[in-house]
This record gives C-alpha cells, sequence and structure tokens, in this order.
C-alpha cells in the first residue's frame, strides 16, 4: 500500500466510486488496478463514498490491530485500526 500511496497516480471515477490507481514508475506505467469505495460495516457507498482495505501488516503495538488504506473521494491514508472492523481485501497476484 505504501507503494501504491506514493509512487501511482489516483484517479478517482465519480461514476463507479472508486479510484483507478496507475503505476507512475518505468515499466509499470501501463498497469493500473481499481479500487471501488466499497464501503464498509454498512455504510453505503452512495452516501459516504469510502474504500478501506486491509493490508498484510499487523501494528506493532496492538495485538487486536492491522494496518489498512483508507480512502474518500478527496483523501487516502494508512491507517492503524481494530481487525474487528468490516473492511474489505483487494486480491493481487504477481
Amino acid at each position: 500500500f505504501i507503494e501504491l500511496k506514493n509512487s501511482c497516480t489516483w484517479t478517482w471515477d465519480e461514476t463507479m466510486k472508486g479510484y483507478t490507481v496507475s503505476g507512475k514508475k518505468t515499466g509499470y506505467t501501463d498497469k493500473s488496478i481499481f479500487l471501488p469505495a466499497a464501503s464498509y460495516n454498512g455504510n453505503e457507498p452512495e452516501e459516504d463514498p469510502t474504500g478501506c482495505y486491509w493490508s498484510s501488516s499487523l501494528s506493532g503495538e496492538y495485538s487486536d490491530s492491522a494496518w489498512f488504506l483508507c480512502f474518500f473521494e478527496t483523501y487516502g491514508d494508512l491507517i492503524e485500526g481494530s481487525r474487528e472492523m468490516g473492511r474489505s481485501v483487494r486480491p493481487v497476484s504477481n
């Protein structure tokens, strides 16, 4: 997620409510993924276009927490949060 956050271009799609994340590094400019604002904990994407995706990294401080990427239409960041919260998983293969 750090790579996606720092080394990619994020383009909001108002129609589909989510981001197309495209590579900026040489050799990756033709690669992209779509991260829908899949909501979480029952929030409706139409009301609050939010996307939250778990990483595989547990918190170093709290045993019940992990890192996730969370974004809104205009802002996104890596956040630590309780693993009991419902968030999406985006499978990616090499």
